[in-house]
């Protein structure tokens, strides 16, 4: 029988030990590390911009509902306006909820934000619909150039609210004379990205984006 010398044997048991310390530090890491709060991130979806010759009515909408209801009734879409919050979230600022509001009598769309557009709205008959989304009444400064204004504006003849973000939306509003009104709130000016938080087994936060 063969004998294994005592300095191999030492260093066969040396590297065991080294072996069981590794492992077991991994098993702590991964007890104690990162981990992810999926309440952290944020989804945006597109404002889009419908139109109806038919009806001469602005539509502005981020449903999917939205969306089905003016191609039926045959509103032609315009462009993307910019992009909303799926949910409520004051990762970026404060969140209030985009409305959606329908006279059937002026066969109008209106979305709106603020309470002085809710009054309107509820003043002249407007039937409240659903929540389009969620826009931000106030963007906090750090993120202040990834949002531009969410305008009003009324054309007093067609008895039609239009609610636009978009440079060309402004333009084709003034242009059929429609009257700016106010800032509803800010939406992005473009797709966000899911941020999540991750706690590491040093207590710091790092940030990652998750691509939408």
């Amino acid at each position: 029988m063969k004998t294994i010398p005592k300095f191999k044997m030492k260093r066969n048991f040396g590297y065991l030990v080294l072996g069981v310390i590794f492992f077991f530090h991994v098993l702590s890491v991964q007890a104690q590390v990162t981990r992810i709060d999926h309440r952290n991130q944020v989804t945006y979806k597109p404002l889009e911009h419908y139109w109806s010759n038919a009806r001469t009515d602005n539509f502005t909408t981020a449903t999917a509902q939205g969306k089905k209801d003016a191609l039926l009734a045959k509103y032609r879409f315009v462009r993307k306006d910019g992009f909303v919050l799926s949910k409520s979230s004051n990762n970026e600022g404060q969140a209030v909820p985009l409305y959606l509001y329908y006279n059937a009598k002026r066969k109008d769309n209106f979305t709106t934000a603020t309470p002085e557009g809710i009054r309107a709205a509820e003043k002249a008959g407007y039937k409240r619909i659903r929540i389009e989304g969620y826009i931000l009444k106030k963007v906090s400064s750090k993120y202040k150039h990834l949002f531009k204004p969410l305008w009003l504006y009324y054309n007093d003849k067609r008895k039609d609210n239009f609610t636009t973000a978009s440079p060309k939306g402004i333009k084709a509003a003034e242009k059929a004379r429609y009257r700016k009104i106010r800032i509803e709130g800010y939406v992005r000016i473009n797709a966000i990205t899911n941020t999540s938080t991750v706690q590491t087994t040093q207590g710091k936060r790092i940030l990652f984006s998750l691509d939408n």
